[in-house]
């Protein structure tokens, strides 16, 4: 009787978190097809999403998810060879949590063109000064 009850209790969670993230879905789905491929690898599901930009070497990964009460859950992972840090930010809405998604991930994105161009910026590999 008791796994009946979790069993409903994990449903009950799953459809909330469903219907929680709904809004948000959209947003990340627009931002990650303004994107190329090859800065960006992204899994969003129904409930939540996973974002990550950079190298094996130099990633950095979100893991975005509506809190059980209200507003949205993102849990930033950064990855430098073999060491991890973590941080969990919380948000009210949607639009706090876009604007703190885009932010971090274009900053990424530019970090990453940054390095992967050997530390030169765009004007450098044109030959002019910038």
């Amino acid at each position: 009787m008791q796994s009946l009850r979790q069993s409903s209790q994990d449903e009950q969670y799953y459809q909330r978190a469903q219907e929680c993230f709904r809004p948000l879905r959209p947003l990340l789905e627009e931002m990650v097809s303004t994107l190329k491929s090859q800065f960006i690898k992204s899994n969003l599901y129904d409930d939540h999403a996973t974002l990550e930009v950079g190298s094996e070497e130099d990633k950095t990964q979100w893991i975005i998810r509506p809190c059980r009460e209200k507003g949205y859950r993102v849990e930033k992972n950064q990855y430098f060879y073999t060491e991890q840090d973590s941080d969990l930010f919380f948000f009210d809405n949607e639009t706090d949590t876009m604007e703190y998604i885009v932010k971090e991930v274009v900053e990424k994105v530019v970090h990453s063109c940054y390095w992967e161009r050997g530390g030169k910026t765009a004007y450098a590999s044109e030959g002019t000064s910038g």
